[in-house]
């Protein structure tokens, strides 16, 4: 009788729970029916179990062993979920998802903790029934939740548009609407950036959020300059695999403002409201009086980013030598050398380099392991703790020259594998000859990026300090251009820490979060049943099956 109302109890709560996961309902007479009869029949149970382990010596041991089974099972269950419990409140997880969306990238809660002013997020939430815009919205307060752990500052508030109080703060706010998915508006006083989320599954993601955040936090937005009319990368194009206009998009969205600039030669000056100056692969020589101009910009503490492809064409018939490039040399130490970056080594592109933080490429002294970790400076904020991939083709040297100028600090930010060398022979290149190493061309590491600061003698107003010139130089233009800017982690982080350093923006210095997204698996109603019942009770059920057939295979051969 006993066993009967054993197997009875278990075989009517298999009934109830399948039925419960298939129709997704729990308070339905096909549901409660069995569950009750299962219920009835395990207190018959416990009861004949009882009273036979009553009247039974515990000599046997069989009753009161299934007791401690069953007691011991429900001990293991209760510490599994008090563990549970607390991994729960110590916010402990895994990041498991193909594009980290678990874990904030280092640069948000680098942000996050540099907030020195109330930020204010206002979620404008319709309540609507649809699961997938229902789901978005819980994702979206789960990411907040986790961005008040690192500040005080960060309030957030969920609001129904449809409600007087949501209409109000709309109103103030001097939005006209909200999108039925769900708008976001991140601000902090006069400054505001709104956020509308859309696609399938319309979730705040980490990169609008942080772009946003840095936008009002932000007292002000450096002013950016694009170097023109030198056959430069053209950076109004960003459509084209080879235009550089995707560096606009990019530095929009961390608050810069970007405008072209073309020198008069009668008058060549550059304004000193821009903060940065980018000459991006320029393929024809500076004119005297540009140089001057450039100098002057300089001497006042400016910022020059300048990236060059090893193909640098001096400009025919203005002047009968070179100007930029020996002015660099002369007043900032910085040798921008005629050369290619090479290797016999096999891989798929002898003119590649791949650059990464693994040092096991290198025979580094141990002065050089501490300066480097793989091809990254280890102690120059651009690179500092910078753990990503550039993949570079085609690279010139650029490196300090042997005697820097007075009040010159020049750094290696990027140098290539030790198995390059830089091959100087660019026409036989050119013509399809192969390269040979010569014993006078350099051998690898080589310097392909680098950082110069000078002291000026401008008093920064109100520090007491002497502003600094700064530049950061890069002899390769591939890696920002529109096909590999963002096809490429590596090359957006670089390049916008690079833009942080010079614009004296350290707390900007991070690994960004990702723009990866999947596209949301839909599911209908059906499919959602068969998975929750495979993962809640197919698991189980097989494993109690297996073990029934067993205990029967057993008693059949006793």
């Amino acid at each position: 009788m006993r066993r009967i109302t054993g197997i009875a109890a278990i075989l009517l709560l298999a009934v109830a729970l399948n039925i419960a996961v298939a129709t997704q309902t729990l308070f339905e007479a096909s549901v409660l029916v069995p569950l009750a009869a299962s219920l009835v029949a395990a207190l018959l149970w416990l009861a004949l179990l009882i009273k036979q382990a009553a009247s039974t010596s515990l000599r046997q041991g069989r009753v009161m062993g299934s007791m401690n089974a069953a007691l011991a099972s429900t001990f293991f269950l209760g510490i599994c979920m008090v563990l549970y419990v607390m991994a729960q409140s110590m916010g402990v997880s895994l990041d498991l998802t193909q594009e980290g969306r678990r874990s904030l990238s280092p640069q948000t809660i680098q942000v996050l903790e540099a907030i020195n002013k109330e930020v204010t997020v206002t979620c404008f939430f319709l309540d609507l029934d649809d699961e997938f815009v229902l789901t978005g919205h819980e994702k979206s307060e789960r990411f907040l939740e986790q961005c008040l752990e690192y500040t005080d500052l960060l309030k957030v508030e969920i609001k129904d548009p449809q409600l007087d109080v949501g209409v109000k703060q709309m109103e103030a706010m001097g939005l006209n609407f909200a999108s039925p998915q769900g708008t976001i508006v991140i601000h902090s006083g006069a400054r505001k950036r709104v956020i509308t989320l859309g696609g399938g599954s319309p979730r705040l993601e980490e990169r609008d959020f942080t772009n946003a955040l840095i936008n009002v936090v932000r007292a002000s937005e450096p002013k950016v300059a694009y170097l023109t009319g030198h056959n430069e990368a053209d950076m109004a194009d960003d459509k084209t695999p080879a235009g550089a206009g995707g560096i606009i998009k990019v530095l929009f969205n961390e608050s810069y403002l970007v405008e072209p600039l073309r020198l008069d030669l009668t008058n060549p000056e550059i304004p000193r409201d821009f903060d940065i100056l980018v000459i991006n692969n320029l393929r024809q020589d500076l004119h005297p009086n540009e140089v001057q101009a450039l100098e002057k910009y300089m001497d006042d503490g400016g910022r020059l980013f300048l990236i060059l492809d090893p193909w640098l064409s001096v400009q025919d018939g203005v002047i009968n030598r070179e100007v930029f490039r020996p002015w660099l040399e002369e007043h900032y130490g910085v040798n921008i050398a005629s050369n290619l970056a090479m290797t016999n080594a096999e891989q798929r592109n002898q003119f590649e380099l791949n650059l990464s933080p693994d040092n096991t490429a290198y025979n580094d002294s141990e002065q050089e392991a501490a300066a480097y970790r793989g091809a990254f400076n280890a102690n120059h904020p651009t690179t500092h703790n910078f753990d990503q991939t550039l993949l570079l083709s085609g690279v010139r040297t650029v490196s300090p020259t042997e005697k820097l100028p007075e009040g010159v600090v020049a750094t290696t930010l990027l140098r290539s594998p030790p198995h390059f060398w830089a091959e100087t022979d660019l026409i036989s290149l050119q013509q399809g000859e192969k390269a040979q190493h010569d014993v006078e061309e350099l051998q690898g590491p080589l310097s392909v990026a680098m950082a110069v600061s000078k002291t000026t003698d401008i008093v920064i107003e109100g520090a007491g300090q002497m502003r600094q010139a700064r530049m950061l130089v890069v002899g390769n233009a591939g890696f920002a251009t529109n096909e590999l800017l963002t096809a490429i982690p590596g090359h957006l982080n670089f390049l916008l820490n690079g833009f942080a350093w010079l614009a004296e923006a350290e707390e900007l210095i991070a690994i960004r979060p990702t723009g990866k997204e999947d596209p949301p698996l839909v599911l209908n109603a059906m499919q959602q049943r068969v998975i929750s019942w495979v993962a809640i009770l197919f698991t189980v059920q097989a494993i109690v099956i297996a073990g029934f057939i067993m205990y029967l295979l057993r008693r059949k051969h006793q």
